[in-house]
């Protein structure tokens, strides 16, 4: 198992926005262990995951820092081609 991208995108999703109460019925299934500790392992509860919100507001925030980055960036490039230009000129 990986944790790609996908995946990641996936966790934060339900870390986010949470889940509620999940569970999986009882399937008949002959070659599921049976033991002491697992006496219907085709069943259970898979609980619920609170929303927590945290991802808006860092997000905002990183994208009004790349925001600014760009600006500066393009703004630099900006004035080296023009200085440049008035050299040759």
């Amino acid at each position: 198992m990986s944790y790609d991208a996908l995946d990641r995108g996936f966790i934060l999703r339900w870390l986010n926005e949470g889940v509620n109460d999940r569970k999986i019925n009882f399937k008949s299934n002959e070659n599921r262990k049976v033991d002491k500790w697992n006496t219907h392992p085709n069943t259970g509860n898979r609980g619920s995951i609170a929303p927590r919100n945290f991802f808006r507001p860092l997000g905002d925030r990183a994208m009004g820092q790349m925001r600014d980055n760009l600006a500066a960036a393009i703004e630099a490039e900006m004035q080296a081609i023009l200085s440049e230009n008035l050299k040759k000129a």
